[in-house]
């Protein structure tokens, strides 16, 4: 990953963490989800159990007796594979013997997929070792798709950033600057013009799968706004529903700063800049602040180039194309001197 051209550590509130404000997660909150249809069928008193670790782990080795590398803080999913070894094994001292060692090293708790009845085995291990053991009707990699995400969210690395989130023409646009620059009067323009707030001064940032950053209303006092010279206001109630959002993801960071006269901002927008949070790049763009300036439409204009960039539409480099064949065209092919 190349160095990026801003840095943001100046508008972190809290250094990033991967436990920052995390609670424990248990795995009752596992059964609270409704896209993964659980149900306990043995160790409903052990619900309370902690969830060290996003990740997941299948037993298939573990049931066959090797054990070097198992990672028994990771919840254990049994599968249509695993399922159907312990059925035909299931007179085998071996295999019990392995199971049994499964739980002894006290992993969260044991989900069997595709609808499948646990075995007797199974549950009299999970009350022995009070260990919860939950069903669920959808197949293994649906499963996985959605405990891993439900996780991803609880123990993603996460920072607070000073700043104001605006959902822009569909687009996540993380405004920041120092304190008076008017990030939170641009965004109040953008809202009166449809546009949806997130976040005002304080966005709880979220990297989710290491490439998606996730921005979040703060949950204390979400969706209000402080202007300086009017005080604070309530977006959703003057406004309504329609102006706020609780999450957005962040495509585009625009850095607003005082203008400063000795310094050279973009003028072609050739060259696209990066700013770096939580090891993720985002597009970036300095927009200086001055008197007569439109700054609210400057960032709409923003957020649609953005979007044409997604849509692999870059103008600027299409228009400095343009020109460097129509100053080839006019060249002499003998001398390389330009025609009269």
């Amino acid at each position: 990953m190349n160095k990026p051209d801003y840095s943001l550590s100046d508008f972190s509130a809290v250094p990033p963490s991967k436990d920052q404000h995390r609670e424990e997660f248990h795995v009752s909150h596992l059964l609270d989800n409704r896209h993964l249809s659980l149900r306990v069928v043995a160790g409903n008193n052990y619900l309370n159990r902690v969830v060290p670790s996003p990740e997941l782990n299948r037993p298939s080795l573990e049931l066959t007796g090797f054990f070097e590398r198992f990672r028994p803080e990771r919840i254990q999913i049994f599968g249509s594979g695993e399922m159907a070894y312990l059925e035909q094994a299931e007179n085998s001292p071996r295999v019990l013997e392995n199971l049994e060692r499964i739980f002894t090293f006290n992993v969260p708790c044991v989900i069997v997929s595709n609808g499948l009845e646990a075995p007797r085995c199974l549950c009299e291990l999970g009350v022995k070792y009070q260990t919860p053991i939950l069903v669920s009707p959808h197949h293994t990699t649906k499963l996985y798709k959605r405990v891993w995400e439900a996780l991803d969210l609880v123990f993603a690395p996460r920072t607070v950033m000073h700043g104001v989130l605006v959902d822009v023409f569909g687009v996540g646009v993380l405004i920041v600057g120092k304190g008076g620059v008017g990030k939170s009067e641009c965004a109040l323009e953008l809202v009166t013009r449809g546009h949806v707030l997130v976040a005002d001064d304080l966005v709880e940032t979220r990297c989710l799968s290491s490439v998606v950053l996730m921005g979040y209303a703060n949950q204390t006092i979400p969706y209000h706004m402080e202007l300086r010279g009017l005080g604070i206001i309530d977006v959703n109630r003057v406004f309504g529903a329609r102006a706020i959002r609780p999450s957005k993801r962040i495509r585009l960071v625009v850095m607003l700063e005082a203008w400063d006269e000795a310094k050279e901002y973009e003028r072609l927008g050739i060259e696209e800049r990066y700013c770096e949070i939580l090891e993720v790049e985002i597009p970036c763009l300095v927009i200086p602040v001055c008197p007569g300036r439109n700054i609210s439409t400057i960032v709409e204009v923003g957020a649609l180039q953005q979007k044409l960039k997604r849509m692999g539409i870059d103008v600027a480099k299409e228009m400095n194309e343009k020109l460097i064949q129509l100053t080839r065209r006019k060249a002499t092919p003998a001398s390389g001197q330009f025609q009269k």
